[in-house]
């Protein structure tokens, strides 16, 4: 998750806890004090290290950051969903979605960003 309010919630809201069971979620606020660009990219540097496929989702505002760290990592994403309106980033080989909402704790958000990534899997 690339959350552009600046700064990471103390747990992982409410409308993602149950799809822990399924995915393993690391939720990033870039820019941000504690998480900035680095942060993104160390998270995924250990998942390619351990060979794990990933989905980005990625608030709007962050969707060009979202391709530059896909184009740097598309060895193990899978698909990018990016949150809100305006255009999408051009990506190569991976599945590029946009889903409405402004807010990505939102149930609404959760359950559009569960669909595409059913989509991006058949």
């Amino acid at each position: 998750m690339l959350d552009a309010a600046g700064s990471r919630p103390d747990d992982i809201p409410a409308a993602w806890v149950p799809l822990t069971d399924s995915f393993q979620i690391a939720w990033c606020a870039t820019p941000g004090p504690e998480t900035g660009p680095e942060a993104v990219e160390d998270v995924l540097e250990t998942l390619a290290d351990r060979r794990v496929r990933t989905h980005i989702v990625a608030d709007a505002e962050l969707a060009e950051f979202a391709a530059g760290v896909l184009a740097e990592f598309s060895h193990i994403v899978r698909t990018l969903v990016v949150v809100g309106g305006g255009d999408l980033p051009a990506t190569t080989g991976v599945h590029t979605a946009r889903v409405p909402g402004r807010d990505l704790s939102s149930p609404q958000v959760v359950a559009s960003v569960l669909a595409e990534l059913g989509r991006a899997r058949t």
